[in-house]
């Protein structure tokens, strides 16, 4: 599997990217370059699961201690803005994982954030309030 994270000053927004076959090995040590980069928690964030990711064999265990530290993250800052995470599953093989991830927001309240599972990129964008090029797929200066 690979995580990609990346920061676009301009439109103070991360995009973390998810592809392959995921490992929960990754994940926490994706939680754990989190953990040493807290600057990064301050901005809104999309994430995007790419067509062909594979999370089927993640268990609802590893999610749920997953989830316990990611939160843990957030429980020791003080976050001025409540911020948004956008999410957009563009793979089957991948949802069902997503979806327990994301949970009933009241059965999994998360520390300041506010998140959301789009259909699209676009109303993910939306959401996020960004205009014209910045909505852009393609990576770099100018988009997402």
């Amino acid at each position: 599997m690979t995580i990609s994270f990346q920061h676009n000053p301009k439109l103070e927004l991360n995009r973390i990217a998810y592809s392959g076959l995921l490992s929960i090995e990754e994940m926490l040590a994706h939680a754990k370059f989190r953990s040493s980069h807290l600057q990064w928690l301050n901005f809104d964030h999309i994430n995007l699961v790419l067509p062909g990711t594979d999370a089927r064999h993640i268990t609802p265990a590893a999610l749920d201690d997953l989830f316990a530290k990611h939160q843990a993250l957030f429980l020791t800052q003080t976050l001025l803005i409540r911020r948004r995470s956008a999410w957009v599953c563009q793979s089957p093989l991948a949802r069902d994982t997503l979806d327990y991830w994301l949970g009933d927001r009241t059965a999994k309240p998360r520390a300041m954030t506010d998140v959301r599972l789009f259909d699209t990129l676009e109303a993910a964008a939306d959401w996020l309030l960004l205009r014209g090029r910045e909505k852009s797929p393609r990576r770099g200066r100018r988009g997402l």
